[in-house]
This record gives structure tokens, sequence and C-alpha cells, in this order.
């Protein structure tokens, strides 16, 4: 607001923002600070008194505006990075929870120019004492910290540079794990039924457990080549096509409801919020990300199967019934490592490649077909007095 003649009002010679109103004989303010606008008045207030405030106000202003641009605390930084990018990402209810207990730890007023290595190696030290594997702790500590920090640099926001490199924690490499027919239909038998059309898709298609439960009716496209289209990992849209099986497995379930999500599940029982039935049991629900975890669960244990955290290398994990598909796109063609990096639209073939490994059997069948061949070329070697 320029100095000079306003309309009504008359400004003060000394601070600038500050009028007298002579219809009303009162003083007003209104000036700009980083592109908020103060305005106000001071009925029946002296000049002096009015002064005073006005100066008391920009004086704020200037410090909160300073403060915005240049030192946030976490919890201010967190929420600003959460509407910006971290509402988007996948699996944004269990990001939500990490914040929470990221914002809870290193509190509410700290800024993030007082977050060094020290609090960081702390914050691990919790996770590791809760019972948090390191690949877990790096997904839920150190990426989301890394992430707001970095954005912080694009705000022009004063941000510690800290060694990620040295704070992340050494994973175990990538395990390699194919369900076993016998042990699919021992995970099928102890599923609910409602979820077998979930899991038939899941190992037909290699899509990863948030492309599945996030499917919906408006997403398959019928026609000549059939597919289903789909926002990958990163929010990559992408699309698998459908064959017969898997396009008879979907056109199955959604005769059954008219819901927009594809996978549903039966309720077993009324959902009650507040003491007011607001769903029957027997309706049909979608599937969500956590209920198919719970369902998995429940279902592995039934059918005797470990975890990963019982039997590192053995355990069977809701992931692997990703890395069971693609191991076996893998085995159906002379092409299969080709045919599975499509399937599984991974950045990087080397990626695929961890996915996709030889099996014992399959090295066990090479290594007897060598000695196979080694045997009958000694037998018509000429030495041995076979002739040509």
């Amino acid at each position: 607001m320029p100095h000079g003649k306003r309309r009504n009002g008359s400004a003060d010679s000394e601070v600038r923002g500050l009028y007298l109103d002579e219809a009303r004989q009162i003083w007003t303010w209104d000036f700009r600070v980083g592109g908020a606008r103060f305005r106000g008045s001071l009925p029946g207030a002296s000049r002096a008194e009015a002064k005073r405030r006005v100066l008391s106000l920009r004086r704020e202003a200037l410090a909160a505006a300073a403060r915005t641009e240049t030192d946030l605390t976490f919890a201010e930084a967190a929420a600003r990075w959460w509407e910006e990018k971290g509402s988007r990402r996948a699996r944004p209810a269990e990001l939500a929870r990490d914040l929470a207990w990221l914002q809870r730890e290193i509190g509410v007023g700290r800024r993030l120019t007082a977050i060094d290595g020290a609090l960081v190696a702390r914050l691990i030290s919790l996770r590791l004492a809760d019972g948090v594997r390191p690949s877990s702790v790096n997904r839920t500590v150190l990426e989301p910290l890394r992430a707001i920090l970095l954005r912080a640099a694009v705000w022009g926001v004063a941000a510690p540079r800290l060694d990620w490199r040295a704070l992340m924690l050494a994973e175990p490499p990538a395990r390699p794990r194919e369900a076993s027919a016998e042990e699919e239909a021992r995970l099928r038998e102890a599923l609910r039924p409602d979820f077998h059309p979930i899991l038939d898709f899941a190992l037909a298609s290699a899509l990863r457990l948030e492309e599945l439960v996030n499917g919906r009716r408006a997403h398959v496209h019928l026609g000549r080549e059939p597919r289903l289209h789909l926002i990958g990992k990163g929010a990559k849209q992408a699309s698998i096509p459908l064959t017969r099986a898997m396009l008879a497995i979907i056109q199955a379930e959604l005769t059954a409801h008219d819901l927009p999500e594809i996978w549903t599940y039966v309720r077993q029982r009324d959902l009650v919020r507040n003491g007011r039935v607001i769903a029957r049991a027997g309706e049909r629900a979608p599937i969500t990300y956590e209920g198919l975890k719970t369902a998995f669960v429940r279902a592995r244990k039934a059918a005797g199967l470990s975890s990963t955290r019982e039997d590192p290398l053995m355990g069977f994990r809701l992931h692997d019934l990703r890395h069971t598909a693609l191991h076996r796109v893998a085995r159906a063609s002379k092409n299969g490592l080709l045919i599975a990096h499509r399937l599984a639209r991974h950045a990087d073939i080397q990626t695929t490649k961890r996915y996709v490994d030889v099996s014992e059997a399959e090295l066990r069948q090479a290594m007897e077909e060598v000695e196979i061949s080694r045997e009958t070329s000694r037998e018509t070697s000429p030495r041995n007095g076979a002739t040509g």
C-alpha cells in the first residue's frame, strides 16, 4: 500500500500503513507483508496508541514471514510435504502413520535446522528396539525424513544436509521365494472363499498389492485385446493384457456386485459406528490394503506356512505372490526374463533378475543334463573304441 492520500483518510507521516479515517475520526491500518494483508482499526485510540499497535503488528508479521521462509518446524514442513507429495504416494495411510510417529519423536516445535545425525541415529535406535527390521526402518523413518528435508531445499527453507548413505541400514539381499503348487493349494484352502478371486488374479497378473486393491471397474478394457489399466509404482500409468482366465476372474467378480472397485468381500458381521448400523452382514465391501494383508496372514498361519520373521529364508510374504507369478511366467518361454520384465514393469531389468531366480530343481536338472551329455560324449569317444 503506497504512502499518500487514502480515500476518506490521510496517511500517517511516520508509520507506513497507518491512516486516519477523517470521516469517522479513527485510526486504521492497511499493509502487506510477505503476500499477507493486514487490516484493522482502533476506535477511540490516540495516534501514539495506534502507532505502537501497527509497529508491533508489522514486527510480528515480518518475523513470521522470515521464519516461514527460512526456518520451518518439522511439523510445519511435514504438513506442507504431505499436501504437495506424500498424500499422493502409494500406501498413504501407512505413510501418515509414519509421519505421525516421526512428529511425536522429533517434537512438534523442533526446527528443521535442529535435526542432526545424532537425532536421526536415535530415531533409528528406537525403531530397532521395537523389533522393526532394518528394511522397514529405512522405509518408515529415513526415506520420509529425507524426502521432507530435500523438499525444504526446493522451498528455499534452511535444512540440514545429512549423510544419508551412512545412516541407511544395511538390508539383506533380495530373497526370491516362489510358492510351490502344494503351498498354493494349502493357502487357497485356508483363505476365505470371497478372497479366492483376488488371490487367483494376483498369481496370474504379478500385480503389486497397491495395484490390486486400487483396481476399479472403469479400469477394465474389454474388446479384441482385453487389458487392465492401472496406476503403478511412482504414480506411473500402465496396463497389462488380460488372458481369458484373468478376464473370466474379473467378470465373475464384477457380476457379483455393482461397486466401482473390482475386488470385494462379504461382510461377516454388521458394521456399527456410534451405536448405529451403517453396513449389514452379507453386504459386499471393497477389499482394502489392510484387509487383504489381514486375510493373508490368517490364511498363512492356518496353512502352516511360516512368516519371514519366523524363517527369513523360507518364510512366505504377501509380496511373494508377485514373485511366484514372475517366476512362473519366466519359465514359460525361452524369452522368459524379458517377458517377466515387461509384466513386472521394472525400470531396470536388473531388478527383475532379483525376482526371477533359477530354482534349485531347475539347477539340478541342468547339472544332470550336463552330466548325461558328458557321459554320452565319453562313450562315443574314439579313445573308448567307438567308431565315428
